[in-house]
C-alpha cells in the first residue's frame, strides 16, 4: 500500500500537481519536504489522506492517479490554494457554519460558547 500511495504522488507531483502551486514563505527557511520538480510547488500534507482515500477503494495506482487528476479541479477546489488564500476560506467557512448551527442548533452553540470559546475558530 505504501508503494502505491509513493508512486500516485509522485506521479501526481511530477505531472504538474493539477494547480497545487503553494505559496513560498516569507522568511525563505529551507524546508525539508521535498519540491515538485516541474512546478516548484511544494509538499500537501493535505493530499496524502486523499490519495489513500482513492486507493482503498481497491483501484490500481495507474487509474488512481487518472481519478486524482479529475477529481482534485471539480471535487476539491480548496485544493488548488495556496496556503494562504485556504486559511481565508477555512475562516469564511468557519464563520457560515456557526451561523449555520446558531440556526439550526442554538442549545449546542450556547452551550459550546459557555464552555469552549472561540470553538468557532
Amino acid at each position: 500500500a505504501k508503494r502505491s500511495i509513493c508512486s500516485v504522488l509522485i506521479f501526481h507531483y511530477r505531472s504538474g500537481g493539477a494547480g497545487l502551486k503553494q505559496e513560498e514563505e516569507e522568511n525563505g527557511d529551507a524546508s525539508s519536504e521535498p519540491k515538485s520538480s516541474s512546478t516548484g510547488s511544494r509538499w500537501d500534507p493535505l493530499l496524502p489522506p486523499l490519495v489513500c482515500a482513492v486507493l482503498s477503494s481497491g483501484m490500481p495506482p495507474a487509474a488512481a492517479s487518472v481519478v486524482l487528476a479529475n477529481i482534485m479541479p471539480v471535487s476539491v477546489p480548496l485544493m488548488a490554494l495556496s496556503a494562504s488564500e485556504r486559511l481565508l476560506t477555512a475562516r469564511s467557512l468557519h464563520s457560515r457554519f456557526y451561523l449555520l448551527a446558531c440556526y439550526h442548533f442554538p442549545l449546542l452553540v450556547l452551550h459550546l460558547d459557555r464552555y469552549v470559546p472561540g470553538w468557532h475558530w
